[in-house]
């Protein structure tokens, strides 16, 4: 006795709006220059101001693109075979909708990572405290 599972195929198209290429580029050298500062992690696996640095504007580029597609009206259109227009139609507007309302929550999250990004620096960029004779300890 065989038993065949059968799924319904789902014809469901999400357009985006053409503003969707800047973000998707945007995202793109953001990954990049996280993959950059990752390779550099690993061949040097300590904190230094420049690294602090980078990564402060990384976040900072990555919190704004977050920010902007959340404002931009990204979704242009949701259909589907068994979707109405109308339906279609009110999807698309509550979803922008939703993503325009979580705008406030986004920035929240991106100061609290601008604040770790920051105390990162300063605490790498923080001249260390000399105690004398450390240096002929270590010889």
């Amino acid at each position: 006795m065989s038993s065949d599972l059968v799924m319904n195929e789902v014809n469901l198209r999400i357009s985006l709006a053409p503003v969707w290429r800047y973000f998707f580029w945007g995202f793109l050298f953001v990954a990049l220059v996280n993959i950059a500062l990752a390779v550099a992690n690993l061949a040097r696996p300590y904190w230094t101001a420049r690294r602090a640095t980078f990564r402060l504007l990384s976040d900072m580029v990555g919190s704004a693109l977050f920010c902007w597609l959340l404002k931009a009206n990204i979704l242009a259109e949701i259909a589907g075979a068994n979707i109405s227009l109308v339906k279609a139609g009110q999807l698309t507007a509550a979803s922008n909708f939703w993503m325009a309302r979580m705008f406030p929550v986004a920035i929240i999250f991106c100061v609290v990572i601008a604040v770790v990004n920051i105390f990162r620096f300063a605490r790498v960029a923080a001249p260390t405290a000399q105690i004398p004779g450390e240096k002929a300890a270590m010889a």
